[in-house]
């Protein structure tokens, strides 16, 4: 994550779009080959079946990534429409982003706390919220680039555990990392779209973080993942408990 961050820094003022899709295909090839020197192809496990999955316990990502592609919308300056190489590195770069993490904080770590906690008897839960955790706490990275942007960043890092939290109980109660790849790719694509126009309506002057009220809107959209998450595993439980 820290060589990726630093590609990102080293390069944001460039005006070439693959840039950063480069930097993330970069990111998933070290991911991937990471979990194959280790031995650990099982964490690549991606069942052909089972992406009602999605639907049925990941609802609650889909409904809020189309929560924010309303709210985007709305803010969108359509004087300023997209190049096809802006919208198809747009498409590639969210592709890899989606994959490189899921294979990392899921595929990886994830697997790595929950095995742990089981050999040890401990909450599963509690491994799910510290993997959640670690994936949340890494976008603090973004202020290297962004040292001003400090609401922003701290209302990242609570959404995205709260969007990690989700995906990971979904992934431990599945073991179908194509479903999480699938869930955080079209929230991803869903939230970001906007970028793609590249002038949205500007903020007041000098303005260069976000206002409190966007804050605690992504905040109060995100936040019910939570107890969701908790019910998805509780039930996961009970089911274990009664095949036993």
């Amino acid at each position: 994550m820290v060589p990726q961050q630093l590609m990102l820094f080293l390069t944001r003022d460039l005006d070439n779009p693959w840039s950063f899709t480069f930097i993330s295909f970069a990111a998933f090839c070290l991911c991937f080959l990471v979990i194959k020197i280790t031995g650990r192809p099982e964490n690549l496990s991606a069942k052909a079946t089972g992406f009602s999955l999605a639907f049925s316990k990941g609802w609650y990502i889909l409904t809020a990534g189309l929560i924010f592609a309303v709210l985007n919308f709305l803010s969108i300056d359509f004087t300023h429409s997209p190049s096809f190489q802006k919208t198809a590195a747009f498409f590639i770069e969210t592709i890899f982003v989606a994959l490189f993490e899921e294979m990392l904080f899921r595929g990886i770590i994830q697997n790595y706390i929950t095995e742990d906690y089981e050999k040890r008897q401990k909450n599963i839960w509690g491994g799910l919220c510290l993997a959640a955790g670690i994936f949340a706490s890494v976008h603090f990275l973004n202020l290297a680039g962004r040292p001003y942007f400090i609401l922003g960043t701290f209302t990242q890092v609570v959404y995205t555990f709260c969007l990690g939290l989700l995906i990971g109980t979904v992934y431990w109660t599945s073991k179908n990392i194509r479903v999480c790849f699938l869930l955080h790719y079209l929230f991803n694509v869903l939230g970001n779209y906007s970028n793609l126009f590249g002038d949205i309506t500007p903020s007041p002057a000098g303005a260069e973080d976000i206002n409190i009220l966007s804050a605690a809107i992504q905040l109060v959209i995100m936040l019910p993942s939570i107890p969701i998450a908790y019910s998805i595993y509780k039930k996961a439980g009970k089911k274990n408990q009664k095949e036993e």
